[in-house]
C-alpha cells in the first residue's frame, strides 16, 4: 500500500470483505515493472489524486484495504501505468 511504501507508517490489517475492486482478477491490471519508486510514485499522487483523498499520501487507501492492484487499475485511469505501479 501507498502509506506503507513511502512513510514507513503502521501495518494496517483493516479489510473490507466485499470490497469490489478486490473482486477483480489482478491480470486485468497487468505486470507492473520491476524498479518502481515510491518517492516518485508519493509525488504522482499529491500531484494527480490527493485532492480527492482524505489526505497527500494515501492513508485511506491503506485503511480501507486497497490491494496494490486495485490502486494500479484506479490511477491508471489518471497517469500512465508504469507511475501507477509506483503508487501502489
Amino acid at each position: 500500500m501507498l502509506l506503507e511504501s513511502v512513510s514507513g507508517g503502521p501495518s494496517l490489517t483493516f479489510r473490507l470483505e466485499t470490497n469490489e475492486e478486490e473482486a477483480r482478477p489482478a491480470a486485468d491490471v497487468g505486470v507492473c515493472p520491476p524498479g518502481a519508486v515510491p518517492e516518485e510514485g508519493l509525488a504522482a499522487f499529491r500531484a494527480a489524486c490527493a485532492q480527492c483523498h482524505v489526505n497527500s499520501d494515501g492513508w485511506d487507501l491503506a485503511h480501507f484495504g486497497y490491494s496494490d492492484a486495485a490502486i494500479v487499475r484506479r490511477a491508471s485511469a489518471h497517469v500512465d501505468t508504469t507511475t501507477a505501479c509506483s503508487m501502489s
